[in-house]
């Protein structure tokens, strides 16, 4: 009984040693799989980040030469830079090459040029890509020339006809374009003085067609307040209209009507003069300084005036001054020149 387990346990432990033999042997192996396959990922890993280092390196520099392109690139011919730079971002040199010839073939002569241009940048031994640049920039060149000459021409022909048409602004403006293309082109000088010598008589008619309108209605403004007895709003407006124009109309008579009715500030030493007796009406003043204002006229009442100004609450009055016109037929023309004096004054 004793022998058998023994026997039997010698048996187990045998068995778990071939069993723990053989699962270290398989545990050995799939570890060094495993490490070679570490190791191969790793040398993967580090080739792609070489290859994704180089990528970005080549990626900056296309973007760098497409960044100069943009810069460079004339304004006229956007669509075919951005062609281009597609064809940059597309294709290689070989695409580029046969767009350039393709474009020659059909007189693209824009696109041909940058085209071929971009290639002989690019590899200057490439193919026979010297020939076909220098025949693609002389005819870019010459192509530049026949668009610069049509639209000078163009341009000239235009104010020409806007001249014609008496449309002198518009002249103007395309005959300065086209001495800014070509300063001795045709007559486009002697055509641009006479646009300009028609707009500054158009300018100076303008003008004057407004100073009209400016006086007449200046005037009926210091008609209008004359009209309502607003004499110093009436006389400021006639004012105007004389430094304007001295002569227009009867504003300087107006003027001196208007004046009359405004009251005079005494001077500062000069004494007030003493009023006419309270009884007396305005009519009466009149008469009064009518008759004081006469030469040799003496007296009294007559030294108690002030013959150089109208009494204060007589100023603007009609009646006062009917006073003083009433005693002209007595005293002849020196009466009414004293008259006119005193009437300016009030």
């Amino acid at each position: 009984m004793n022998k058998t387990l023994i026997r039997t346990l010698i048996i187990f432990i045998s068995g778990c040693l071939v069993t723990g033999i053989s699962l270290g042997t398989f545990a050995y192996l799939k570890i060094n799989s495993l490490n070679k396959e570490k190791h191969h990922l790793e040398a993967l890993t580090k080739n792609q980040k070489k290859r994704l280092i180089k990528f970005n390196k080549n990626q900056i520099r296309l973007n760098t030469e497409l960044d100069g392109l943009k810069k460079n690139k004339d304004q006229a011919y956007n669509q075919t830079m951005k062609d281009l730079i597609q064809a940059k971002e597309n294709a290689n040199i070989d695409a580029l090459y046969e767009m350039g010839l393709k474009a020659m073939a059909e007189k693209d002569h824009p696109r041909a040029y940058f085209a071929l241009a971009q290639v002989f940048k690019t590899n200057p031994t490439y193919k026979a890509i010297k020939i076909q640049y220098a025949a693609s920039k002389k005819a870019y060149e010459k192509h530049r020339q026949t668009l610069f000459n049509t639209k000078l021409k163009t341009t000239y022909l235009k104010a020409f006809d806007q001249q014609a048409k008496s449309q002198f602004a518009q002249a103007q403006v395309n005959y300065k374009q086209v001495l800014s293309m070509k300063p001795n082109y045709k007559d486009t000088k002697a055509r641009l003085a006479s646009v300009n010598r028609h707009l500054d008589l158009r300018k100076k008619t303008r003008d004057l067609e407004q100073n009209k309108k400016w006086l007449e209605a200046t005037y009926r403004i210091g008609f209008n307040a004359q009209a309502n007895g607003h004499y110093p709003q009436a006389k400021e407006a006639y004012e105007k209209v004389l430094m304007q124009s001295p002569k227009y109309k009867d504003t300087a008579k107006r003027l001196i009507a208007v004046i009359t009715k405004l009251p005079k500030a005494l001077p500062v030493n000069q004494a007030t003069p003493k009023a006419a007796p309270p009884s007396q009406s305005c009519f009466e003043k009149g008469v009064l300084f009518g008759k004081c204002s006469s030469p040799g006229k003496k007296g009294p009442s007559c030294n108690q005036l002030n013959l150089s100004q109208a009494p204060q609450e007589c100023k603007g009055d009609p009646a006062f001054e009917r006073g003083l016109k009433s005693v002209a037929p007595n005293d002849g023309q020196s009466l009414l020149r004293g008259l006119s004096t005193l009437l300016k004054n009030l």
